[in-house]
């Protein structure tokens, strides 16, 4: 019996075309919710529509969850339901904006994680945890806690950290026992404000895992800026993971002092 050398694996490359009506979805001045932006989009399919989650700007720099949906035949034809979630309370990590919606179907309910601003002038500090919001339909929501489920000072290397992002991926794996085990990828944000844009901006790819979709445990980092490597020496961010085989792959971006991209 012979053992050959594993070969790498193949990936495949697309040709990604811009959709000649694009904006699909543009700001609309007559809707104040979303009259100056309409931004982190997240895309899912139940039956026979597709449901955008995305963030509306107002006038007054505040950004709400938003919801507009499409039948999958005609992905271009959406239409706005409005906010869904709108700003938490004064002094609450949330009270300017909400942003970064990601959705995942627990058992029967939906999970609608989100990333919150809480008003204050701190740069990456300012966003101090991701929050979580029920719905047994995937179009009502309502908040589980005024306070996030999860929190930028839960990595041990980092324990005076408040900045958090989610807006990553979210991948079930089975339990010892057979239970359904989840893991949740988010970015770190590290940075501190400052005119030196490798402390400002210093983000790092994390995970934490949960058995419920709402305590969050056992927070890792799992990769972090190079400084060797001019295209990520200032952060790695926004991680997306996904199984594949007997493995998983995660696509990142990367910020450097030399350019901008994205990494694989």
């Amino acid at each position: 019996m012979s053992l050959s050398a594993p070969t790498a694996p193949r990936l495949a490359r697309y040709r990604w075309a811009r959709d000649p009506a694009n904006p699909v979805l543009a700001p609309d001045p007559g809707i104040e919710c979303e009259s100056t932006r309409c931004m982190n989009p997240f895309a899912l399919r139940v039956g026979d529509e597709y449901r955008l989650y995305y963030s509306g700007g107002d006038g007054d720099g505040h950004q709400r969850l938003c919801l507009a949906t499409a039948p999958v035949s005609s992905p271009r034809q959406l239409t706005r339901l409005g906010v869904i979630l709108s700003l938490g309370e004064v002094g609450r990590f949330d009270a300017r904006w909400c942003v970064l919606p990601c959705v995942h179907r627990f058992g029967d309910r939906y999970h609608l994680y989100y990333s919150g601003h809480e008003g204050s002038d701190l740069g990456l500090q300012s966003f101090p945890g991701i929050g979580l919001a029920l719905s047994d339909d995937g179009l009502h929501f309502e908040r589980h806690s005024t306070d996030p489920v999860v929190a930028g000072d839960q990595i041990a290397a980092y324990p005076d950290n408040r900045g958090i992002a989610g807006g990553g991926s979210i991948v079930e794996d089975a339990g010892p026992g057979g239970e359904i085990r989840y893991r949740m990828y988010y970015t770190l944000a590290t940075g501190r404000k400052s005119q030196d844009v490798r402390v400002d901006q210093e983000k790092h790819c994390a995970v934490c895992h949960s058995a419920d979709g709402i305590h969050w445990t056992d927070h890792r980092l799992i990769m972090s800026p190079r400084d060797e490597v001019a295209s990520e020496d200032i952060a790695v961010a926004a991680p997306f993971v996904w199984r594949e085989g007997d493995g998983y792959r995660m696509i990142y971006c990367g910020i450097g002092t030399a350019v901008a991209s994205a990494g694989t």
